[in-house]
């Protein structure tokens, strides 16, 4: 069990990881989009939701992450 939980704790960072890079290259699309051409109010929603779903994953990722971190010895 404590293998287990290390390793889902470890992977989950990862992922986490993966998450904010990817909220950092829609942050960034929607930024650079918008200033350079005029972007359909559709794509200008889609980079967002994007954003906000890839944030919201990360966050909880990093949080179960760090909790099979931290018990991992306790079971």
């Amino acid at each position: 069990m404590i293998k287990r939980r290390l390793v889902g704790g470890i992977l989950l960072l990862v992922v986490a990881c993966w998450e904010l890079f990817m909220v950092y290259g829609y942050y960034h699309m929607y930024l650079f989009d918008s200033a350079m051409a005029e972007p359909s109010v559709w794509a200008i929603n889609k980079d967002k939701a994007l954003c906000g779903s890839y944030l919201i994953y990360a966050v909880l990722a990093i949080a179960v992450g760090i909790v099979f971190l931290v018990t991992c010895k306790r079971q």
